[in-house]
């Protein structure tokens, strides 16, 4: 009922039955008249960037778009005139490498580069050793007692950091890698630590061993590691971050069923598969997780204990719908 209500006055709104997506003039007003409604509700989905759901539960897809196949297109049209997003629309390796945004004095150019290539690189020795340190010692506080008091063969045990200067003291270190991979400068966040024990061969999170995006325009995360991994690591296709048609027949796939188990059912030609086992501490992973990627199950009992930072509260939609509109 509450959904038949908001759908009523969204058409009264707009004077419309559907809208036409590819008119910048409606786009426009249409984003003025409901940017308030749609910050509340975030259009419908769990956070404010555009989700990769099963198209028929999403309320959003069923509001503007008559199919999966229109919602692609409108948001990797949008998304592709982004300027530090065009990079992942072209298809050769040598040209991603040539036109990725990387400054040349940049301190991790040749990492962002490898990024930009393959979709995923890997920087050692990350943080210098004084916040290292802090951060190790967080885990030791927060998340070690709870993790290790739990007897369950999978647990997962998490803590938000809510102290600003330990976040400004880590967002400090991040910046310079937000300006690049968004090109321009982010506001700080709260920032999450975690682990994952794994026992008997059981984790907790049991669909992320399948191969799977995150999302279907270009999404990035940062995986941060304190310690080794040698349980369960990040598991990544190089080259299906490239937004081209096989993208999208991957992307059509997991839209279609969710997670999917029979990976045969992903077109997997001309990617390479890249495992990150962790043999050193203070290790950062950059990955472009609208690719392929998974937690590799490794039949071995442990825990792995990690920081994820992603963006989709502080660089929403908006951002990308008044870049494409200011054109």
């Amino acid at each position: 009922m509450i959904t038949l209500k908001i759908r009523a006055y969204l058409k009264n709104k707009l004077k419309v039955k559907h809208i036409n997506i590819f008119n910048k003039k409606n786009l426009l007003i249409r984003f003025i008249n409901l940017k308030r409604f749609f910050s509340i509700y975030k259009l419908g989905e769990g956070d404010n960037y555009p989700e990769l759901p099963i198209f028929q539960n999403s309320f959003l897809s069923k509001l503007f778009f008559r199919n999966p196949n229109q919602r692609f297109d409108f948001w990797n049209r949008i998304a592709s005139q982004y300027k530090t997003f065009k990079v992942f629309y072209i298809n050769s390796s040598s040209l991603r490498r040539e036109h990725a945004p990387v400054p040349k004095d940049f301190e991790y150019s040749e990492e962002l580069y490898d990024f930009y290539e393959k979709g995923i690189t890997q920087i050692n020795d990350f943080f210098d050793e004084k916040t290292y340190r802090l951060i190790t010692d967080l885990f030791e506080k927060e998340i070690d007692p709870s993790i290790l008091r739990n007897k369950q063969n999978s647990s997962y045990s998490t803590h938000l950091i809510r102290e600003k200067k330990i976040n400004k003291i880590l967002h400090n270190k991040i910046l310079e890698l937000e300006r690049v991979i968004f090109g321009r400068e982010i506001k700080c966040q709260k920032y999450r630590l975690s682990a994952v024990k794994t026992m008997k061969n059981k984790s907790f999170f049991k669909d992320s061993i399948n191969f799977h995006p995150d999302r279907f325009i270009p999404s990035i995360k940062l995986l941060y590691f304190p310690f080794k991994v040698d349980i369960d690591p990040f598991e990544y296709y190089e080259g299906s971050h490239v937004i081209n048609s096989q993208f999208k027949h991957n992307v059509s796939v997991f839209m279609g069923e969710g997670h999917v188990e029979n990976q045969e059912k992903f077109d997997l030609s001309n990617y390479t598969k890249r495992t990150c086992f962790l043999d050193r501490e203070n290790t950062l992973i950059i990955a472009a997780t609208h690719g392929l990627h998974r937690r590799m199950p490794s039949n071995k009992e442990g825990i792995r204990k990690f920081i994820t930072i992603s963006w989709y509260f502080v660089f929403t939609r908006y951002d990308l719908l008044l870049s494409y509109l200011k054109k």
